[in-house]
């Protein structure tokens, strides 16, 4: 029965109004794009974060890794470009980013679940939208 209302529907406003039709078809497509660049965002701030966490050294490990194999390499320095402070800082600056990676991935997920979505089945988020057009008015 509600599958016969909308194809009504459908029929009715590519019919009677073609060009709010095409309107409704441009936005789910607008949504779309936006969505991706949202997510290509935040793939690349997850990435980022992700190499800053590689760089961070814990001091101390660097320091006992160093004098366990003094007789076999001769070190001039230390890694660089590598951060290195505290043990603690290491570890909650980890957790950190660890935690912002999983949202990140997460709301990208939800991202990718919509533009899908919206790519298989334009026609019923463009209806979507006109009605919701139509109900806040």
């Amino acid at each position: 029965m509600e599958q016969n209302l909308i194809q009504q529907l459908i029929d009715l406003v590519t019919k009677a109004a073609p060009e709010l039709w095409r309107i409704g078809r441009l936005q789910v497509l607008n949504i779309n794009v936006q969505d991706f660049i949202i997510a290509a965002i935040f793939i690349a701030v997850s990435i980022t974060i992700f190499k800053l966490m590689k760089k961070l050294r814990d001091e101390d490990s660097v320091q006992r890794i160093w004098n366990s194999k003094k007789d076999v390499y001769e070190y001039s320095g230390k890694e660089k470009g590598c951060f290195y402070v505290s043990e603690e800082a290491v570890t909650g600056w980890k957790i950190a980013g660890w935690v912002v990676i999983s949202i990140l991935s997460l709301i990208v997920m939800c991202n990718v679940v919509s533009i899908i979505m919206r790519t298989i089945n334009p026609d019923y988020y463009a209806l979507q939208s006109l009605v919701d057009l139509v109900r806040f008015e």
